[in-house]
């Protein structure tokens, strides 16, 4: 989560706010296990904010991984790491 303390109209506020929205649907998208959605919208995240790549990386890493072991029906999002 981030504070944000701004003027909403101005350009920065305007494009964190599409970020923010973007990233929410992406992360529903995973959460749904809908891997192509998610997928598209990890793309669309890229481009929008490609200095968090670390963090798109490591989603789509997972997202490979739910393609080839899907998690589950009763699946509540949550990742656990199975090496350190």
């Amino acid at each position: 989560y981030e504070i944000v303390d701004c003027d909403w109209s101005s350009d920065v506020c305007s494009s964190d706010l599409t970020l923010a929205t973007a990233q929410e649907e992406m992360l529903a998208a995973y959460r749904a296990q809908n891997w192509d959605r998610a997928s598209a919208a990890l793309d669309q995240l890229r481009t929008m904010a490609p200095d968090l790549a670390m963090l798109w990386d490591l989603y789509a890493g997972r997202i490979d991984d739910y393609r080839r072991e899907p998690p589950g029906v009763d699946w509540n999002g949550v990742t656990v790491a199975r090496t350190k």
